[in-house]
């Protein structure tokens, strides 16, 4: 019953049941959907998004997950229940968060690149679409700060380690040669910290595990497997 009325709906904008499927599949499994000019079938996914936007927000409604959609910045994310929204004018009381498990390096590289973008915005240094472009070698010397130790040596490790990060659709690299630069998204502002920001910066020059050791909080699933910090 409910897939006949949700199928009538998408049939009024002439939208199919199979583009929402996988709108609603991304958005659960990646958090956040980016209109990325660089890639067809994401800009496309968006583009769906935005003709049955209601639609979607109100599946995710059901859920109990917020959806924020972001036209000025031309993304999409999804919320956890619980989780801290920096788009809300109030936030809601808190409940526990679903949580996925990353690394600790990469949690040290995403907010390294939190820090980057958010200094490279209050300096203008951002692009006409606020994505930023900082070099290796910058987020290599911020990793060793944050984390007090440096980044896998191993191209095969560093290479995996960037492209964990870029799953969350908040960076672009196409290369770690010496050289070469990463794009940083607005996307970064976008996913939850719970304090970690702060409590990284407050603690950076006193315990040289207290960085590593704070909770970074993103994006959706609650079995997340494997040491590391939570990402909701």
């Amino acid at each position: 019953m409910i897939t006949d009325t949700l199928k009538r709906e998408l049939a009024r904008e002439s939208l199919s049941l199979e583009s929402f499927q996988a709108i609603v599949q991304r958005l659960l499994g990646r958090q956040v959907l980016y209109r990325d000019p660089n890639n067809h079938r994401e800009s496309e996914l968006y583009d769906a998004f935005e003709r049955m936007d209601d639609l979607v927000a109100d599946f995710f409604e059901a859920m109990g997950l917020t959806l924020v959609h972001r036209t000025d910045q031309r993304f999409v994310i999804v919320y956890p229940p619980g989780a801290e929204n920096p788009y809300a004018a109030e936030a809601d009381e808190r409940r526990p968060a679903l949580r996925q498990r990353v690394s600790r390096d990469a949690t040290a590289l995403l907010l390294v690149c939190r820090m980057r973008y958010e200094e490279a915005l209050r300096g203008g240094e951002t692009d006409e679409n606020d994505e930023a472009l900082v070099s290796l070698e910058d987020l290599y010397t911020g990793y060793r700060m944050v984390a007090r130790e440096s980044m896998p040596e191993g191209k095969v490790q560093r290479e995996a380690l960037f492209k964990t990060i870029q799953h969350y659709r908040v960076i672009e690299f196409h290369s770690l040669e010496s050289e070469a630069l990463v794009r940083i998204r607005p996307t970064i502002t976008a996913l939850t910290l719970e304090g970690f920001v702060e409590a990284a910066r407050e603690a950076h020059g006193s315990s040289p595990h207290a960085a590593r050791d704070a909770p970074w909080v993103a994006t959706g699933d609650e079995d997340g497997q494997g040491g590391g910090d939570d990402v909701a």
